[in-house]
């Protein structure tokens, strides 16, 4: 095996993570970008692991969220600014870097 196609190996595993990075990212913007996050009658419960690692881990601190006697969380308001600003950071980062792994794999 040549040291090209375990770096196409590589690239493609990256992409995979990095589709599967913003997919995520993207619902739980999706979520947060509905008024449903900002009323406690209408928190959720995080019963999904990926959403849930996503949602308390670079997405939404937990002294932002909220949680109820259920076990179900909704976001406080304060925390909104700092939401999109870690959203944007994170996938102008993942742009960045699908579109610099693309050039590189088309330079070599």
């Amino acid at each position: 095996m040549e040291v090209g196609d375990l770096m196409i190996g590589l690239l493609l595993a990256i992409l995979v993570v990095n589709v599967f990075n913003i997919a995520m990212i993207l619902r739980v913007a999706r979520w947060l970008g509905s008024n449903d996050a900002f009323e406690e009658s209408k928190a959720i419960s995080l019963n999904d692991p990926f959403f849930k690692v996503y949602l308390m881990g670079p997405m939404v601190s937990w002294s932002k969220l909220k949680r109820t006697r259920d076990n179900k969380y909704w976001l406080d308001l304060r925390g909104w600014f700092f939401v999109r600003v870690t959203m944007f950071a994170v996938l102008t980062f993942l742009l960045f870097a699908n579109i610099y792994l693309l050039l590189w794999y088309l330079s070599m």
